[in-house]
């Protein structure tokens, strides 16, 4: 498939300059909290499957 559906809508977020901090605040507390996770998830990796035909 050359051109495969997109199923991410893209909008663009109006937001003053007194709250541009307070947002990359919680963006950056967002990917520590997932990053945290993903950690934790993998921290025994013989138990996960990452192959498509296995799972």
């Amino acid at each position: 498939m050359e051109n495969p559906p997109r199923r991410t809508v893209i909008i663009k977020l109006d937001v003053s300059s007194d709250d541009a901090e307070a947002l990359h605040q919680t963006k950056d507390q967002f990917l520590a909290c997932a990053n945290r996770t993903s950690d934790w998830a993998w921290r025994r990796d013989e138990y996960c499957i990452t192959s498509k035909n296995k799972a």
